[in-house]
């Protein structure tokens, strides 16, 4: 069953005698997906004993945020560190990265002549540094068009170059494109501002976003 939802506004005319008018169309993703990698480390023997409990599980706390949202996506970094007890510090870290994954289904469009196309999205950060928590901001540092299929975390993908995730994101040409059958539709994605994976940090900037829609202005006879 495709997820998608539309919804159609008399915006105006094309021109007198030329047989069209615009519509909007909003779609809701077809798909959302969160994609996670991680990287730990820890010490194995301290002072000639066998180190316990310092393998930290990373990645759940945060994938614990999408529940009350189902199709919402996390997009940012997180990292634990356990630095042990001295004199015999049995220490353990974990740090992950995440990218936010969309696609929407071009077939609900009623016709293929985009006039205009914009993603936008409801968003909830947290921030961790240095002790220091926040809630600005938005963790991603752009904002990506998928040219393979879902798969691995790192997909090949072309940035588009976007400066501020925070406001609907111009993505007219890329959906024309889609709507038109002139390249592959495996959708789009957000990664964060670093996916470096440090050992030892206790830093978290971490988005999830929801309510994500498309909306579509297209051309359609009248």
């Amino acid at each position: 069953m495709k997820r998608v939802t539309w919804v159609v506004v008399l915006l105006g005319l094309l021109g007198p005698g030329c047989g069209k008018k615009f519509v909007t169309v909003q779609l809701t993703p077809s798909k959302v997906a969160t994609t996670i990698n991680q990287k730990e480390g820890h010490e194995d023997v301290v002072c000639g004993t066998p180190c316990v409990n310092n393998v930290l599980v990373g990645c759940t706390v945060e994938n614990s945020m999408l529940e009350s949202q189902p199709s919402s996506a996390l997009v940012g970094y997180s990292a634990a560190y356990n630095p042990g007890t001295p004199p015999c510090d049995c220490w353990g870290w974990v740090s992950c990265s995440f990218r936010s994954y969309m696609l929407f289904d071009m077939s609900a469009l009623p016709a293929p002549d985009v006039m205009s196309a914009h993603v936008r999205w409801a968003y909830k950060t947290e921030k961790h540094s240095g002790g220091t928590a926040s809630a600005d901001g938005f963790c991603a540092a752009d904002l990506y068009v998928a040219e393979a299929p879902w798969g691995p975390y790192k997909i090949p993908g072309s940035s588009l170059g976007v400066t501020n995730l925070q406001k609907p994101i111009d993505v007219s040409n890329q959906v024309r494109q889609w709507a038109k059958g002139q390249s592959p539709n495996h959708g789009f994605f957000l990664v964060g501002p670093s996916e470096s994976l440090p050992s030892k940090s206790k830093d978290e900037c971490m988005t999830q976003i929801s309510l994500i829609r498309l909306e579509v202005m297209v051309a359609v006879p009248k």
